[in-house]
């Protein structure tokens, strides 16, 4: 499902007319979203368990360090090295598959971001 989701970042990324790498973008866009859901992951575990964020991590730079190295080299080699042949996978899928995934994209792409900083602003321990 990432795979596909990045093709289809990587197809509506090659639209635009500025950008010289979609490919690569793309990839980081994907790290993004899954930076957002795994904060929001963290902030609903916070605050199901009543813990109070700033003593769960107390240095935010290396926290940060830390999950930028879980997400992005795994998703390095995953998606980015592996870019062309994902491409010619889905390009071969059905019309139907097409539609079912440009769906499941835009549902995630639009509901990421604004989920993570809707849980960080109201679900405060």
């Amino acid at each position: 499902m990432l795979q596909e989701m990045y093709y289809w970042m990587i197809y509506y990324l090659s639209k635009v007319k500025t950008n010289d790498m979609p490919k690569f973008n793309a990839y980081l866009l994907i790290c993004v979203f899954l930076f957002a859901n795994m904060g929001s992951i963290f902030v609903i575990t916070c605050y199901l368990l009543h813990l109070d964020m700033s003593m769960v991590i107390t240095n935010y730079k290396f926290a940060g360090l830390i999950l930028a190295a879980i997400v992005m080299i795994p998703n390095y080699f995953y998606l980015f090295v592996k870019k062309d042949e994902i491409c010619v996978k889905y390009k071969q899928s059905s019309l139907q598959r097409q539609q079912k995934g440009k769906i499941y994209f835009w549902i995630y792409a639009l509901a990421s971001i604004p989920l993570y900083f809707y849980l960080v602003v109201n679900l405060r321990c």
